[in-house]
């Protein structure tokens, strides 16, 4: 088996039903999702795509790289190279370690990295940091090593520099013969710290199906195409609870405990979990995967929906003896667009304006969405004014940052256009589209499609000023409630004070521009 062979669901006994409910819920639900894809023995019965997203859209998958750093771990016991018992602090060099270190650090063990519990809670503002280990390292414990539960993405971090320490490769360069390049993935990128290691807890990019590919060895116990990749002793042991997670959060899939780098389910499956949506299910009693890529903070929501239509429907959904093969189903999932859940008004208002330029006067906007900044390490992009030019066909929004106007063109009406924004060197692929949601109001999304973010831009344009509304989704608040639960700063100081004094809540508070000029058609 190279890649996928898609059949029909009721080829395996899944009722085509489900999938409509399944689409059903997330317009419902008003779900932000980007793709799924569903397989049961090993064959794709549903897979859909939200425009502007396709299946070569490489995402951010967030920590659903700790899973794959965790292969790497398995695959260096399978050598004789390390074991799980062995002493973090074994595999660090002088430069890595502050020059006093807690004793609690010398009993942290591999195990204890892989099982998140070696005893620290809070991770450190690394983004503002040369030394990721050091700081790693100077960290205040809350519990001895192996005694609680206690998420922290920096463990998976130095997973990986162990990784790179014992072999001298990269994670991605050794891991490419051993599980890459087996299983028929393009060699991925995987985002790196200051002095080179990979991140190893975030920062991997995938195609649905490359991270399709890897969660479906995994339910296989680790073979692909007959071939034994993974060793099955080592999927045996992520795929068991080692800790219990149930002070966590109140979420009932977060607190059913936690194998090695994997999150135990409330029926027994395990999944690969990514903030803002990024899910893998191994759900071995059905000898199913799950794949979704979403933009959503909670993801217990697109959880409950997987649940409630696909992994444990009610019976009402099973018809027992008549299939029902709905053959709309094809054409609905190939016109998925992940506009339509905003319903958003085409052609009932107008647009007087032929082109417009304007300057803020109270405050500043970012370009890109927070949680770029936060995650990434990028600059605010703080904008003083901007440009638009509009006609039947698209439009160009020029974005003023670092006293220079970039162009973004803008597709109407859902249709999205593809930009590249360069910014300090960094180059960020965006899809736009704008609509007029109101007489001489428009509204802008900038997706940034190769991670889960998008901003929203509501401009209100009078004959003197114009009203910018900004937003982002997920929605600034929802971010805001993340950095609540974990409590880590940015690399950014601006973004770093929103943080610390709540003030992100407040960020969407509506900036005005003068504008400068304008013509009317």
């Amino acid at each position: 088996m190279s890649d996928f062979e898609n059949i029909s669901p009721e080829s395996v006994g899944i009722s085509s039903l489900q999938i409509d409910k399944f689409l059903n819920r997330i317009l419902e639900e008003k779900i932000e999702m980007h793709s799924f894809m569903f397989l049961k023995d090993g064959k794709v019965f549903a897979e859909g795509y939200y425009y502007p997203y396709t299946k070569d859209t490489k995402n951010y998958i967030y920590s659903c790289s700790k899973t794959v750093t965790a292969t790497a771990i398995g695959f260096l016991i399978d050598e004789g190279r390390i074991s799980v018992d062995d002493y973090v602090v074994h595999f660090m060099e002088e430069t890595d370690l502050p020059e006093k270190i807690h004793q609690k650090y010398l009993q942290m063990t591999i195990r204890h990295l892989l099982t998140m519990s070696a005893g620290l809670n809070h991770e450190p503002n690394i983004l503002m940091s040369g030394n990721w280990r050091k700081l790693y390292f100077e960290s205040k414990f809350v519990a001895n090593p192996g005694e609680l539960f206690c998420y922290n993405s920096l463990n998976t971090y130095i997973l990986s520099v162990i990784v790179t320490k014992v072999t001298g490769l990269g994670l991605v360069d050794y891991l490419m013969p051993r599980l890459f390049e087996p299983l028929g993935i393009e060699r991925p990128t995987w985002a790196e710290c200051p002095e080179g290691y990979a991140i190893g807890g975030w920062g991997l990019s995938l195609t649905s199906r490359s991270l399709a590919k890897i969660v479906q060895c995994l339910l296989d116990d680790g073979q692909w195409a007959q071939q034994q990749v993974i060793p099955a002793n080592w999927v045996q042991d992520m795929l068991s609870k080692h800790i219990d997670s149930s002070y966590y959060n109140d979420a009932q899939d977060y607190i059913c405990g936690y194998g090695y780098q994997v999150w135990k389910c409330h029926d027994n499956s395990f999944r690969l979990d990514g903030v803002f949506g990024q899910l893998g299910f191994i759900v071995k009693d059905k000898n199913m995967t799950i794949i979704v890529t979403a933009g959503r903070f909670d993801s217990q929501a697109i959880m409950n929906i997987i649940y409630d239509t696909i992994i444990s429907p009610p019976d009402n959904l099973i018809p027992n003896d008549e299939r029902h093969n709905d053959t709309g189903l094809v054409a609905r999932i190939a016109n998925l667009h992940a506009d339509h859940h905003f319903d958003e008004p085409i052609g009932e208002y107008k647009l007087d304006y032929l082109s417009v330029e304007a300057k803020f006067i109270n405050r500043v906007v970012s370009i890109l969405p927070l949680a770029v900044v936060a995650f990434f390490g990028a600059p605010i992009y703080k904008s003083k004014g901007f440009e638009l030019e509009f006609n039947d066909q698209e439009w160009l929004f020029k974005w003023e940052t670092q006293k220079i106007l970039h162009p973004i063109r803008i597709g109407l009406n859902g249709d999205y256009i593809r930009n590249v924004l360069s910014l300090s060197g960094q180059d960020y692929v965006i899809y736009a589209t704008g609509y007029v949601i109101k007489d001489n109001v428009i509204r802008l999304y900038l997706r940034i499609v190769d991670t889960p973010h998008t901003k929203v831009i509501d401009i209100k344009l009078e004959d003197l000023i114009a009203v910018v509304d900004v937003g982002e989704i997920p929605q600034i608040s929802e971010l805001s409630d993340y950095f609540a639960v974990n409590p880590m700063l940015t690399g950014s100081k601006e973004l770093n004070k929103l943080i610390v004094g709540g003030g992100l809540k407040m960020v969407n508070i509506p900036s005005i521009a003068t504008i400068k000029k304008y013509t009317k058609g």
